[in-house]
């Protein structure tokens, strides 16, 4: 059925095509069928290179967008006996639900495919529903049955957008289920599978899913929507129809149920009623793929599979536009600037405002942010709709408040409620010109089993340290306790988390007799001994997990000393054997901390004394051109203050004795008298990239708390480095000409502009994102990045991210540069000649022959022919990572790239090239066409 095409493009294009594969087959059904079967298979086999993917191919799991082959790629085994596949020619799409086997235990498994035009993969949705008692179900039943692969007549069909329509009906009439609702589109003989147990006419006298109902399964499928019972489903949205099967009359559909927990009673079949389960008490959602057979218009068979996602999660492929869910706000104002009494006071009414279920008594922001665990919500979903209790501190044994006056961040950690169900909410609010500008939820709750199911979350992994909301003590008196005078270490965050990733406590000091509960749970191990993965469940998780990330302070209170942060860690779930059940499945652990601090128990990064005493000593003397800062033990420390070459040198003269003290793999902050009038100072953070990785992230991220620390008013720019030339008389003269290109700012506005770009780098954190690529290549990407990705989809910023790849790291940096193009000529000025570059420019196009002007993000790769081009792992590197880099920034950073172009040299790209790609004169479409046979 496949075989290889092996071409090897020249090395000045940089180019490594590693595989090609085309699809032979008989006619179209025969082909998307084949290559369904193909991609089990490569599946099975661990080898995705063996597909014909395109090179934009996006693939998706459980509605996670991630690099094709990792997650399932690494732990599927081998496949089952049943295997139903749908078809849809017209549409160029093809979809499965099959049974599979990974590291040992059976699953169900759904997948779908879309072939473009030129015959390859480029879209990849995939469900696994962790079912295992499902998998067998599915292994008994051997096959589908066989009305599924039935031809119809053509006298005897429905049109595609009535079979879109008439299974559309099915959504509208579950979402809410009303009990008076017209459900006369199911076929009297309708039945319907969910993950492989059938649920229709059935007279088992088994309860029905959650609930203790022992007749709704002997219903019909038009008998249990007239019932009213699916009520708990509260809404149905992204609802998509991707393969549509004519010939056979049947739809595969693929949609999201959200359940919000308001619905406290189920209707059941004899007229009464009965308590909801305690598993819908709190918000869910459910995925769901599922297949529809249409006998005449109305609904014969169904076939579900579904598995469980954070509440309100958005699809993989999400609907386009996406819906904005940010908040209109209120009228109310907060006082400005918010002193601590004042944050103490907006968290708790933001509490009172959960428990009452009215956002309308807060002073919120125009486009207010509420997120939930992870998700972006509207205010007034999720816990605004289901907390009842909440501790309260100074009164209730388990709650405590934190605050942070200098970045306007309050925090609540404390025991909830919400009906019946109990949980810790670890609570953030942001405040900023007298509203509330963000709110972010991270709530864990009890998860506890019962004869019906109890509140586990649906096919997830025994976690290795469980809590069923059985008392939780007194929460430690220590992180409530004042600590006047204490700072927080600004390197905490990454030098714990750091160590929780390599199971390391090396470099982490804890003080004698640190404790640490995990979901209330106290064990035995000292605090180093957990981090170096010691215990049966070191830090409460598995001694496999891998990547943590996105690693964020909350908010970091002086006075108590006491840090509230949240990180993910990965599970990948394919460590060596024997796994625990906690370790065979792949996932992501969301990990809310208190972290209490002890002067000099744990690393840290800090203005010391000496730092502020040499600067002052800077500013008052006049003859002293500069301050040289270096980092040593986690502490900013002061190295040599550079004195004036004479009382009439001029900057360019001064600046020439930098050169002895620039090493081309040291960092270095170098703050430099430049200017005569006030401000007076340039901060130059110097990174080169022959740097450790480590040393780089924490320069980066640090240089922010050094000028704050000194006094930011003191400086008029802060400039970013990497080669020492950037630091000569020369290479200022350079940075002057970019700085005029700019669109004319005051003094003020710059140095706010600059600050604001160095917050988005230390607010993104100091770590990277690991970019799985293959089973045998990462590629991680870092942090300072994906913020700047992010600030240019918020359409902020200079409009313009560089991206390149460190060949001996292997990391993906960003380019520093404070250009801010506004033409293609000017941007092509901006990308190097000689070394290749991932570029993202924000470019308004103006249509040549009149019309609307388009403001677009272009995304460039350029790779010059050059001696530094031609190394193998160059030609290896940013091929490969040029659709991680695209994928990233669409589903981490939420940019949208409107058109892509690969050149070699930066000159090719041209204002008409990019014009006439942006507004074709004419558009043609062409048929799918379908992939050769070989050897034609």
């Amino acid at each position: 059925m496949y075989h290889k095409v092996w071409q090897v493009l020249g090395a000045a294009l940089c180019m490594l095509v590693l595989g090609s594969v085309q699809v032979s087959a008989n006619d179209d059904r025969d082909a998307l069928e084949g290559l369904m079967t193909n991609y089990l298979h490569a599946l099975v086999t661990r080898d995705p290179s063996i597909l014909p993917v395109s090179d934009d191919v996006k693939y998706v799991e459980n509605d996670q967008v991630l690099p094709i082959g990792a997650g399932e790629w690494r732990i599927a085994e081998s496949l089952g006996k049943y295997k139903h596949i749908f078809s849809d020619p017209e549409a160029h799409q093809v979809a499965a639900i099959t049974t599979i086997i990974e590291n040992g235990i059976g699953a169900i498994y759904a997948a779908r495919l879309k072939v473009n035009e030129d015959g390859k993969i480029s879209e990849i949705e995939t469900q696994i529903s962790r079912d295992p008692g499902g998998a067998a179900l599915y292994e008994e039943l051997g096959q589908p049955q066989s009305e599924w692969f039935k031809t119809i007549p053509e006298e005897e069909r429905i049109p595609r957008e009535k079979l879109i329509s008439q299974t559309n009906k099915y959504y509208t009439g579950m979402q809410g289920n009303d009990p008076n609702g017209d459900y006369t589109f199911f076929d009297k003989d309708c039945n319907r599978l969910e993950d492989g147990l059938q649920t229709t006419n059935v007279k088992t006298g088994d309860p029905y899913g959650h609930s203790n109902d022992t007749a709704f399964a002997s219903l019909t499928c038009e008998e249990q929507f007239q019932t009213g019972f699916l009520g708990f489903v509260t809404k149905i949205r992204e609802r998509h129809f991707p393969v549509v099967d004519e010939e056979r009359q049947a739809v595969f559909a693929i949609t999201t149920l959200d359940h919000n927990g308001t619905v406290r009673s189920l209707p059941s079949v004899n007229g009464t009623s009965s308590p909801i389960p305690l598993y819908f008490e709190t918000p869910r959602t459910l995925i769901a793929m599922e297949a529809f057979r249409l006998r005449g218009e109305k609904l014969y068979r169904i076939e579900m599979t579904l598995t469980e996602a954070p509440y309100g999660m958005r699809a993989g492929f999400p609907d386009d536009p996406a819906v904005d869910l940010r908040g209109p706000g209120t009228e109310l104002t907060l006082p400005s600037p918010c002193d601590r009494a004042c944050l103490e006071r907006a968290i708790e009414g933001v509490l009172q405002a959960l428990k009452s279920h009215d956002p309308s008594t807060l002073a919120l922001a125009k486009k207010v942010r509420y997120s939930e665990n992870g998700q972006l919500l509207a205010v007034g979903d999720g816990l605004w709709e289901t907390l009842a209790e909440a501790a309260k501190p100074g009164a209730d044994e388990y709650a405590a408040v934190f605050v942070d006056t200098e970045k306007g961040s309050a925090g609540y950690w404390g025991l909830t409620k919400e009906h019946s169900i109990p949980g810790v909410l670890a609570l953030q609010i942001k405040v900023k010109d007298g509203k509330i500008t963000e709110i972010e939820a991270n709530v864990v709750r009890a998860e506890f089993t019962d004869s019906r199911g109890g509140t586990v979350t649906l096919m997830r992994p025994p976690l290795p340290v469980e809590w069923n909301g059985n008392s939780t003590g007194q929460l430690d008196p220590a992180f409530q306790a004042n600590n006047t005078g204490s700072e927080i270490p600004s390197a905490l965050l990454n030098a714990y988390f750091n160590g929780l990733e390599e199971h390391s406590s090396t470099g982490v000091p804890f003080a004698a007799g640190c404790t640490r509960r995990d979901n209330f749970a106290q064990g035995n191990l000292t605090c180093a001994a957990q981090l170096d993965g010691k215990g049966t469940a070191p830090n409460g998780l598995t001694g496999s997990t891998t990547t943590v990330r996105d690693r964020r302070i909350l908010v970091a209170d002086s006075d108590k000393a006491v840090v509230m942060a949240v990180a993910l860690v990965d599970e990948p779930a394919d460590g060596p054997g024997p796994l625990s059940a906690a370790a065979r499945i792949p996932g992501t652990y969301l990990v809310p901390q208190l972290i209490k601090i002890d002067n000099g128990t744990i690393s840290r990064v800090e203005t010391s004394q000496e730092l502020v005493s040499q600067f002052n000593t800077l500013l008052a003397d006049t003859s002293l051109f500069g301050l040289l800062v270096t980092i040593s033990s986690e502490s900013l420390t002061p190295l040599n203050t550079l004195s004036r070459s004479s009382t009439l040198s001029n900057f360019s003269t001064d600046v020439a004795q930098l050169a002895s003290h620039l090493k081309p793999d040291e960092p270095l902050y170098v703050l430099l008298r430049r200017y005569d009038s006030a401000p007076y100072f340039v901060a130059v953070t110097y990174v080169p990239d022959a740097a450790k990785v480590r040393q780089k992230m924490l320069f980066a991220s640090t240089r922010l708390t050094l000028v704050r620390e000194l006094g930011s008013e003191h400086f008029r720019e802060t400039i970013f480095a990497t080669t020492a030339d950037e630091l000569s008389a020369a290479g200022f003269e350079k940075h002057d000409k970019h700085v005029e290109l700019e669109a004319p700012l005051t003094e003020e506005e710059r140095t706010l502009g600059e600050v604001k770009r160095a917050e988005a780098e230390a607010g993104a954190g100091t770590g990277t994102r690991e970019i799985h690529l293959s089973k045998t290549m990462n590629m991680p990407i870092a942090t300072d990045a994906l913020a700047s990705l992010s600030t240019l989809a918020r359409e902020e910023g200079s409009g313009l991210v560089m991206l390149k790849i460190n060949p001996e790291t292997e990391v993906v940096e960003l380019v520093p540069d404070s250009s801010s193009p506004s033409t293609i000529t000017e941007l092509v000025k901006t990308i190097s000649p000689t070394e290749p570059r991932f570029t993202f420019f924000r470019y308004k196009a103006t249509p040549p022959r009149g019309g609307d002007e388009k403001n677009v993000v272009l995304f460039f790769y350029t790779c010059p022919a050059t001696a530094a081009t031609k190394g193998i792992k160059f030609r290896m590197l940013y091929p490969l990572m040029k659709r991680a880099v695209l994928e990233v920034a669409k589903s981490e950073a939420g940019l949208e790239v409107e058109k892509k172009f690969e050149v070699e040299e930066p000159s090719e790209i041209t204002e008409q090239s990019v014009t006439s790609d942006l507004f074709p004169e004419a558009e043609t479409r062409t048929a799918f066409r379908r992939p050769k046979r070989p050897g034609r």
